[in-house]
């Protein structure tokens, strides 16, 4: 939410997706390239989320529910 407000101007988007989606997968720490491109698909997907809403918490909420469905999945499969 910060870089959608503070960083650029308003018409702007694609390029505050794009740089918030690397920022999302640079905190999260993919040991491979594959693995980086995962978390920046999803970083993609959640500032996509908030640009379309303009709420952080629906982003929040899509991030908790990708969460528990990772979470979810890997209970089952082990």
């Amino acid at each position: 939410g910060m870089l959608f407000n503070l960083f650029f101007s308003s018409n702007k988007t694609l390029i505050k997706i794009c740089l918030s989606s690397i920022l999302f997968a640079s905190s999260h720490g993919g040991n491979t390239i594959f693995g980086f491109l995962i978390y920046v698909f999803m970083g993609f997907s959640f500032a996509i989320v908030y640009a379309k809403t303009g709420k952080l918490q629906n982003s929040i909420a899509v991030h908790i529910i990708t969460n528990a469905v990772a979470t979810v999945s890997i209970f089952i499969l082990n």
